[in-house]
């Protein structure tokens, strides 16, 4: 993707997300596990490779949100099986959240950040996202 900013790079991952949403909430054959699956890896790969690199930069608050966000999801996702009534909580932070970071987070480390960086962060991204981590 050479010098595209991170942002248009990450907000094509969250299309990614939402269409497994999609998916989840229409009730599509093995939806549920392939969300919390790659869910779980994102937001993993997401905290490594871009969030610990921007902890020293400016805005902690938005960063602290989008933490929380993580965790709450990962919670909604352990008993979104076994509680269907969890399911509408979890699309609507879901969608809460990467509005949160399309909007503002990834933006503002396209400003912070130089190409090299962003690239970098993508690359470990996408290296960590791939790595097979233990589902919540």
């Amino acid at each position: 993707m050479g010098d595209v900013l991170l942002s248009v790079k990450m907000k094509l991952e969250h299309g990614k997300m939402l269409k497994l949403l999609d998916d989840f909430i229409k009730g599509k054959k093995g939806s549920f596990e392939l969300l919390k699956n790659t869910q779980t890896r994102h937001a993993s790969a997401e905290e490594q490779a871009i969030m610990i690199f921007y902890e020293d930069k400016k805005d902690f608050k938005i960063l602290g949100t989008i933490l929380e966000q993580h965790e709450t999801l990962r919670g909604y996702l352990s008993t979104m099986a076994a509680d269907s009534s969890v399911a509408k909580k979890y699309e609507k932070l879901m969608k809460e959240h990467i509005d949160l970071e399309d909007k503002k987070f990834y933006p503002m480390l396209d400003k912070d950040l130089t190409s090299v960086e962003q690239k970098k962060i993508f690359e470990q991204f996408l290296y960590l996202f791939g790595q097979k981590i233990k589902a919540v």
